[in-house]
């Protein structure tokens, strides 16, 4: 007759092995990145002048997005960060509109998204080239 170990002795065990997990899970000195890194690249701010603004997004999506307003007026030098709303919709939710490309949007096809699909692959290639134009001007 085997006799059950008392809870306490559990609770003990448990909480050494979940201890013993946290450790191995610890990266070893050498491992940790160094907290202040030198700057190795300069960056410069070129102010956004109001004339460079542009107003009215095309997707549905990119039509949910505001700026703050006191941001858009701000002078101050001082970094901010910022999220950058690209104006195209995902995959799943692009409805069409734009010439030779048809909607991918399950809502609008009436089918199951397919990414591996022929107008699945137009709609990405697209925006993945608008990507790289943004990013290069």
């Amino acid at each position: 007759m085997s006799r059950k170990p008392p809870p306490t002795f559990l609770r003990a065990g448990a909480v050494v092995a979940g201890l013993g997990l946290i450790t191995a899970m610890i990266p070893a000195g050498s491992a940790v990145a160094d907290p202040s890194p030198s700057p190795t690249r300069t960056w410069s701010v070129t102010p956004v002048a109001v004339t460079d603004q542009v107003q009215g997004a095309t997707s549905g999506s990119g039509r949910l997005a505001e700026s703050d307003q006191a941001l858009l007026k701000s002078v101050s030098p001082a970094p901010v960060s910022v999220v950058v709303k690209l104006d195209y919709d995902a995959v799943a939710a692009y409805k069409g509109g734009l010439p030779g490309l048809p909607a991918t949007s399950p809502s609008v096809t009436g089918r199951s998204l397919d990414l591996k699909s022929a107008d699945a692959a137009k709609y990405q290639s697209t925006s993945r080239t608008s990507r790289t134009s943004s990013s290069a001007s």
